[in-house]
């Protein structure tokens, strides 16, 4: 097993979704080392819980809307001030970053499971593998829009960041909560020319895919005594 993979795994455990769950607390939680970016969600949006500068921030929709819809601001930070503009389904623009950095997020699908471009402003960009789920779950092994219930998409997904000579520069995975349907963690090491307000555009774009795939399988959740 991966480092990245054992990472996720640990996580998966329910310190990091079991903080997402808490609607109205928007402190960071703790981030295990060796983890350069982590964040969770919450009913105001998402809680980032250490950008790749080591600070945190909070996303905040800017209109009343979900998180991973329309446009959300960075509220502190190396990069707050910095907007995330969904513009379709996983697919994010980033305004306002510090100077020379932001860019954007683009999707692409392979039998109906996601990868992630990710385009900074400066430097190369990033192609993401499809997330694998890393777990023991019994829905589809990636994360995709093929799952038929709300239970398949419960997991933790892992996926490798490559360059464009397709060697691995990184990782990036999320958690899909247990107990609540859009409650999710997100974790990931991102190579250097990402930033904070691209790694968070990263999460938005992941973010609007878990809730488009949520969105549109049947919901279905395990009574109590089936509860693990």
């Amino acid at each position: 097993m991966t480092p990245a993979r054992r990472t996720l795994c640990a996580l998966a455990g329910g310190t990091m979704l079991a903080a997402g769950a808490c609607g109205g607390d928007v402190r960071p939680v703790p981030v295990p080392p060796g983890i350069t970016y982590a964040a969770h969600e919450v009913h105001e949006g998402l809680v980032i819980d250490r950008t790749p500068g080591g600070s945190t921030s909070i996303a905040t929709p800017t209109r009343g809307r979900s998180w991973t819809e329309a446009a959300t601001v960075l509220n502190g930070g190396e990069d707050g001030g910095a907007e995330l503009h969904t513009t379709s389904p996983a697919r994010v623009d980033v305004t306002g970053a510090r100077a020379g950095g932001g860019g954007r997020v683009e999707p692409t699908w392979e039998n109906n499971a996601i990868r992630l471009t990710i385009r900074p402003a400066a430097g190369p960009l990033i192609q993401s593998d499809v997330f694998h789920r890393v777990d023991h779950g019994a829905g589809p092994s990636e994360l995709t829009r093929l799952a038929q219930d709300s239970i398949d998409v419960r997991g933790a997904y892992l996926a490798t960041l490559r360059d464009p000579d397709g060697r691995p520069v990184g990782w990036m995975g999320v958690i899909v909560g247990e107990d609540q349907p859009g409650h999710a963690a997100y974790q990931a090491v991102f190579p250097p020319n990402v930033d904070a307000a691209l790694a968070a555009a990263a999460t938005q774009a992941l973010g609007s895919e878990v809730a488009w795939i949520e969105s549109h399988v049947h919901n279905v959740y395990r009574s109590p005594e089936n509860s693990p």
